[in-house]
């Protein structure tokens, strides 16, 4: 009987280490451990991580401009009657191909001496000749129509000034100056009422900062209407912009005699704040 008991307690005691290994192999198949590979959720940018940086805003367009004189002239048997020189302007405007096509376009057609205006002046300057004995003729030199341009702004805008200069005999040749300022983004010439925030502010500051820098001037330089100019020169072509302000201008014989050539103002940048347009003002 001893020994059945002992049999029966061994028994028992093997079936407990079963199940209890049982178990353990259970949980453990339900409950697999993390892997390494994994982490956990709404863990932190690791150190040394650099965050996105914003984008900076795109530079102001500049345009590069060549502009080349190309001179013609009307000659028979020794004698020049007429002499033309145009100009032929070359733009280039990176990323904007077509905005510097079409300023190039506008700047030939206005920088360019008309074929009927050469045939025109060379018929004149024949008639004139036939009239001069031999002394003259030494010294007739024939008409002439000559353009010539300077850029005085390409930053952020283009502004050129242009002469236009024409001689058909007398003391001296007739002047007169234009300028001319283009949009770089799209082409498009640009008016004092297109870069201007306030433009009848703007105009009176012309009109003031023309009359007292008249003042400074020689006494007697001014001789014609200062008033009149002033306050319609904004209407005109008669501006442009370069690195220092807005810059009008009177053609020579327009406000004082011819020998005083053209004559300049210069509003600076620094007085046209809240009147021209931000992106146009340099600092």
């Amino acid at each position: 009987p001893k020994m059945k008991k002992r049999i029966f307690a061994l028994i028992m005691a093997l079936c407990l280490v079963f199940a209890l290994a049982a178990c353990g192999q259970a949980e453990t198949e339900e409950s697999p451990a993390p892997s390494e590979s994994e982490e956990p959720a709404g863990s932190e940018t690791p150190a040394g991580t650099e965050e996105p940086e914003e984008s900076e805003a795109p530079e102001a367009l500049s345009a590069e401009v060549t502009l080349e004189e190309e001179l013609s002239t009307v000659e028979e048997d020794g004698v020049t009657y007429m002499t033309a020189q145009s100009v032929a302007p070359n733009v280039n405007i990176e990323g904007a191909d077509e905005a510097a096509q079409a300023i190039a376009s506008v700047l030939a057609e206005r920088l360019t001496v008309p074929q009927e205006d050469i045939d025109e002046y060379a018929d004149m300057a024949r008639e004139h000749y036939d009239t001069l004995d031999e002394t003259e003729r030494e010294s007739f030199g024939g008409y002439s129509i000559r353009y010539s341009a300077e850029v005085k702004r390409s930053e952020g805008v283009l502004s050129v000034l242009c002469t236009r200069t024409e001689y058909t005999g007398g003391a001296h040749d007739n002047t007169s100056v234009f300028g001319l300022t283009f949009d770089l983004s799209t082409g498009a010439q640009l008016s004092a009422a297109d870069i201007a925030t306030d433009y009848e502010g703007l105009c009176a500051k012309v009109a003031e900062s023309v009359a007292a820098q008249a003042e400074e001037l020689e006494e007697g330089t001014i001789t014609g209407d200062l008033d009149a100019y002033a306050g319609g020169v904004l209407d005109t072509e008669k501006w442009y912009l370069d690195g220092e302000g807005l810059v009008v201008f009177a053609a020579p014989d327009e406000l004082a005699p011819h020998a005083a050539g053209t004559i300049v103002f210069t509003i600076p940048y620094s007085e046209l704040e809240g009147l021209l347009n931000d992106s146009l003002i340099v600092e």
